[in-house]
């Protein structure tokens, strides 16, 4: 009996004591412990992956940086063609910092401080826009900017040149040529400016021009779809006749171009040249065309002036 009672007791002290066999785990516990090595497991292939840098990843990274960056761009240029340009600056700035080399961002931020009269940042800036690979027109608006500075920096030669290189690829190219044209007969070379304002006054009167710049516009659009840019290159490389305008009224644009006072200051230009060269007849009948234009455009009514003095005289 003493043994008996002895085993008793044991077995007792025994499950009281903890030695009982664990209890099988439950649904919930064995669900919430196969959640969480699924998470270890995605956490541990995120990592493989980032360490692996495939070519996809870093292809979605850029992705998103070229759209951040890009809508810090288009808020900056809105801002330029508003002429706020303080707050311009700021957001190219902050586009520059998720895009260092972006030459468009840069491009933007040196026209933005032109326009602030801070010319030694505005050339730092598009020096470095300059240096980026980046679309050939592009290229060609930095020129035209540093063509800008230099011009106020009183670097007539220096100016020349950047014009020159802005000329093959630029968006506006008449704009180009006039002030290659005017920086010409600063310096006194009279023959080279009345060519340059030439060449500008035929595109200004040029009926397929301005098709030939909102196409290459619409290449240069950041969002443009690529094989749309593809199209439209093509056709600017095949070039643009007046019979692909053949739904246009053709002699309307005519006058209405004609009519420009654009085309009239160039016009005065070439009045004033003209008469540096002493092309007397040249230089009255561009005079006369830009009055007839512009009645109040000063240059063409000083050039009328002094011709009419040069007349008198004997």
């Amino acid at each position: 009996m003493r043994s008996s009672s002895s085993t008793v007791a044991a077995e007792r002290h025994a499950t009281r004591s903890g030695s009982a066999p664990a209890r099988a785990p439950g649904r919930v516990q064995t669900a919430i412990t196969a959640l969480l090595l699924l998470i270890w497991g995605a956490l541990m292939a995120v990592g493989i992956v980032s360490l692996a840098r495939p070519a996809w990843l870093e292809r979605l990274g850029r992705h998103g940086v070229d759209a951040e960056a890009r809508a810090y761009l288009m808020y900056g240029d809105s801002l330029l063609r508003q002429s706020n340009y303080p707050l311009a600056v700021a957001q190219h700035e902050r586009g520059l910092q998720i895009k260092p080399n972006s030459a468009a961002l840069l491009t933007n931020l040196g026209v933005a401080y032109l326009h602030l009269g801070d010319l030694g940042r505005a050339e730092e800036v598009l020096r470095r826009a300059a240096a980026q690979d980046a679309r050939p027109r592009l290229h060609s608006t930095v020129f035209m900017n540093l063509a800008l500075i230099a011009e106020r920096q009183q670097k007539p030669l220096e100016a020349i040149e950047h014009c020159r290189r802005a000329l093959p690829d630029a968006l506006e190219p008449e704009k180009v040529y006039r002030k290659l044209g005017t920086l010409y007969a600063s310096v006194g070379r009279y023959a080279e400016a009345r060519e340059a304002l030439q060449q500008a006054l035929r595109l200004q009167l040029d009926v397929t021009h301005p098709y030939r710049k909102m196409l290459a516009r619409t290449a240069d659009d950041e969002k443009a779809d690529p094989e749309l840019v593809r199209e439209l290159e093509r056709r600017l490389a095949a070039g643009v006749s007046s019979d692909d305008l053949g739904h246009y009224d053709l002699d309307f644009l005519r006058v209405v171009l004609a009519r420009d006072p654009e085309v009239a200051q160039t016009h005065a230009l070439l009045g004033t040249v003209c008469a540096q060269l002493g092309d007397r007849d040249a230089a009255l009948r561009h005079t006369e065309a830009a009055l007839r234009i512009w009645p109040q455009n000063r240059e063409a009514q000083q050039n009328r002036e002094r011709l009419r003095l040069a007349t008198a005289s004997p």
